[in-house]
């Protein structure tokens, strides 16, 4: 299955795709969406890694295991903190690799990937792996790439759970004598589940998902 990265605010794109996924931090943000014909704020919001998002009713984190020494970061998904406020909600997540160089600037040398079909001789600087529950069509309990380029956890998300990992695993070789390292930088964003019309607005036009009359995404048209 192709991996492709979601389009983000400037950063170097990966050989296959656009996204910002790190062991850096990615921001926290917030929004509250309106309804076309009403006052009625849905609630969204964005988390980094070490990040803890404090709205009222929405706040995913990134759950992975990251090893900065050994160059791998693994089993990464979205967790829903059951922290007394949040409410099912549906989540994305993105990413994006690059590098920095030894003062922390980013570089816009793109990584070659293991995926990148590289000619014989040359090695990739990383190795990536994408989880089991990626699948090509939406179904329960899995991921799916939207049409903006966002991974889709299908079914909503309740408080006290965790998704399957999207991203198996991500090794790279950290003796590079210039200094530059590479960053993996990874981002969750939730929005509630009900009423669906959140999701619609909110995501159903860039994602060409909708939820289905039972709660599980479908693509448009297949529902």
């Amino acid at each position: 299955m192709s991996v492709k990265h979601f389009k983000q605010p400037p950063a170097p794109k990966h050989s296959r795709t656009p996204r910002r996924a790190t062991v850096a931090v990615a921001a926290v943000a917030a929004l509250a969406l309106l309804g076309a014909a009403a006052t009625f704020a849905y609630y969204t919001a964005t988390s980094g890694i070490t990040n803890m998002f404090t709205s009222a009713h929405v706040a995913p984190q990134v759950s992975e295991e990251f090893k900065p020494d050994a160059g791998i970061k693994e089993n990464v998904g979205a967790a829903l903190p059951d922290d007394g406020k949040n409410i099912a909600s549906y989540v994305r997540m993105g990413y994006s690799i690059y590098w920095q160089d030894k003062d922390g600037a980013q570089l816009w040398e793109e990584p070659l990937s293991s995926e990148s079909g590289l000619p014989t001789g040359i090695l990739p600087d990383y190795t990536i792996v994408m989880g089991d529950a990626l699948e090509a069509d939406p179904q329960p309990g899995s991921w799916v790439e939207g049409a903006d380029g966002f991974y889709y956890w299908c079914s909503p998300l309740e408080p006290g759970t965790t998704t399957d990992a999207l991203i198996k695993k991500v090794t790279w070789d950290l003796g590079r004598p210039d200094g530059r390292k590479l960053v993996v930088d990874v981002s969750v964003q939730g929005i509630q589940a009900d009423p669906h019309r959140a999701f619609n607005e909110a995501w159903g036009e860039s994602s060409d998902l909708v939820p289905g009359v039972d709660g599980v995404l479908v693509r448009k048209g297949g529902n």
